[in-house]
């Protein structure tokens, strides 16, 4: 069956996680240190308190953000109406910020990712810590952790030729907000310059919080850690598999917090129980995304 117009429009803009000007080029993948990851450990109350004129400021100051925001607000109503449930905590601003985000007829998301990736080149430059607060509490509480249970994904670039680290260390970070999408058939469309099939812990399932619900979408935070497990540089085909690590060097920018020399990881809870029988839905699905790679 073809494609739907809305699939083809949403995995065509599919966001690269490099700059602009990297298109056509090869890009190294890493840790990507200066990427805005902050998590906001001990002062998310102070955010919560601050965030609502810090949005209003930088809406006002950007034409592109404000629009795209104010449509998202007028779907949202429906679109929460929709759901059974919400996490604890969960805010109609964080179901307004994902659904701003993924209206890929905007360049918010474009911009918001950009600034992320440079971040530390000129953190004066970012107007969006709004955003930035927002989607990052909206992940965290749709997927604090992943108990065991992963989410098997495919993210396809059709432009960059992603480059494994050099040396021993293969571990990496995708370095910002990463759509990626549950169905192989669907990432396939967009090219083989670079071919990812990740398993993640922390990437959250916002098919239900997405201008574009069809396309079964999943959200990677910009600080979860994964391990190269497999490269074939025929295709250019990475397996990413999560360390279970989340791992940040901002924390608390916006109110004054210093980065890091050094990253703090937050580990999640994942072992599987001992008493777990082999053919559990885990290793099924492990077993089955291994041998779809390999084919």
């Amino acid at each position: 069956m073809k494609p739907s117009l809305f699939s083809c429009i949403f995995l065509g803009v599919y966001i690269l996680f490099t700059n602009p000007q990297t298109d056509g080029q090869k890009v190294q993948l890493g840790m990507y240190e200066d990427s805005f990851d902050d998590q906001y450990f001990g002062c998310i109350e102070k955010m919560e308190k601050i965030v609502q004129k810090l949005l209003e400021k930088e809406r006002s100051e950007n034409a592109d953000f404000n629009s795209t925001w104010e449509s998202a607000a007028k779907s949202w109503p429906t679109k929460k109406s929709l759901l059974k449930t919400l996490p604890k905590g969960f805010q109609d601003e964080h179901g307004i910020a994902l659904l701003t985000y993924t209206n890929m007829t905007s360049p918010v998301y474009k911009q918001l990712n950009r600034g992320i990736r440079e971040y530390g080149a000129d953190p004066e430059r970012f107007k969006y810590h709004s955003l930035h607060f927002y989607l990052t509490r909206a992940l965290t509480l749709l997927r604090d952790s992943c108990n065991g249970d992963l989410f098997y994904t495919y993210r396809g670039a059709s432009k960059v030729q992603f480059e494994p680290p050099t040396g021993s260390k293969q571990d990496i970070r995708l370095s910002q907000f990463s759509s990626s999408t549950t169905d192989i058939k669907e990432a396939e469309q967009f090219g083989n310059a670079s071919f990812f099939r990740i398993t993640t812990c922390y990437g959250a399932d916002i098919q239900s919080f997405s201008s574009f619900p069809s396309q079964k979408e999943v959200l990677i935070p910009v600080d979860e850690v994964f391990h190269i497990s497999s490269y074939s540089k025929e295709g250019n085909k990475f397996i990413l598999t999560t360390t279970n690590r989340r791992c940040s060097f901002y924390n608390c920018d916006f109110l004054g917090g210093r980065k890091r020399d050094s990253c703090t990881y937050n580990v999640a809870s994942m072992e599987l129980p001992s008493y777990r029988p082999v053919t559990s839905t885990f290793l099924i699905g492990l077993i089955y995304f291994l041998s779809e790679f390999a084919s």
